[in-house]
């Protein structure tokens, strides 16, 4: 199933149901005649999709954290070979609007198999190719997004979140997992970080938090996303819950719970 946020059972001001200012509904008349799609990640280096009624594989996507290990699968009786993770993480599916389009989107991870979490569209599996590949956040990007990518097992979310001018943008939320390279040496052991990325852009956005009574290695797990305040656009302030996430709360393997503020990109524990 996909997430709507409750839209659809907002109220107009005059009381009555069916508050729809992104047309949502619309879209989700056009889903009505789609095939029911089941999305499975497996260690033979792949994410699959079959068909939902007859089973049938629609596609496969291999991210490219696997594709550097695939080889391995070729000599499941050599005596060297060794078990290995590929994509093992958490899968979750939701629409999301990309300017005024809505599309109906997939967020992978590769959890114990590799640092890698990927956003795909699957708005029309059947006709999946290269270009419905959104982005991937992997340790092989260079510079600060490679350091603080982990093993991610924890499940991401997909939300709206407002942007600088208060419009809405959906994004993928989730904890930066365990293992990454800032907590093999030096000060910036105990770092954990929260990932927001643009489902349609891919631009990554990342909040560290760490707690400097421990020196240990650390990581972020399963996270919460809530709506706490209401943008007003007169004073560019948050007030009250508006059905916009802009808080998350997520524990870490030191038994710390984070807040992190999206709109002042802060964190609290």
């Amino acid at each position: 199933g996909t997430d709507y946020y409750g839209y659809p059972l907002l109220h107009k001001s005059d009381g009555s149901f069916q508050y729809d200012p992104y047309s949502y509904n619309d879209y989700l008349d056009t889903k009505k005649s789609r095939k029911r799609m089941v999305y499975v990640g497996a260690n033979d280096g792949m994410l699959h999709a079959f068909d939902g009624e007859t089973g049938e594989e629609t596609f496969a996507y291999i991210p490219a954290s696997s594709i550097g290990y695939m080889g391995n699968l070729l000599f499941p009786t050599s005596p060297s070979f060794q078990h290995r993770y590929y994509v093992d993480g958490p899968v979750v599916v939701s629409d999301a609007m990309f300017g005024t389009t809505w599309k109906t989107v997939l967020v992978g991870t590769s959890g114990a198999g590799a640092r890698s979490a990927f956003g795909l569209d699957v708005t029309n599996p059947a006709s999946f190719g290269p270009t419905k590949v959104l982005w991937e956040v992997n340790d092989k990007i260079d510079g600060e997004v490679g350091k603080r990518i982990g093993y991610v097992l924890g499940k991401p979310v997909i939300v709206p979140v407002r942007d600088g001018a208060g419009k809405p943008v959906w994004k993928a939320i989730f904890g930066g997992g365990y293992g990454n390279k800032l907590n093999e040496s030096g000060t910036a052991i105990g770092t954990v970080t929260l990932f927001v990325v643009d489902m349609a852009t891919g631009k990554v956005s990342s909040i560290d938090a760490k707690d400097k009574t421990s020196s240990a290695a650390n990581g972020l797990g399963n996270i919460v996303a809530i709506d706490r305040y209401q943008y007003d656009s007169a004073s560019k302030k948050f007030l009250g819950s508006d059905g916009m996430v802009d808080t998350v709360y997520g524990g870490d393997l030191q038994g710390n719970v984070w807040k992190f503020g999206l709109a002042s990109e802060s964190v609290a524990y």
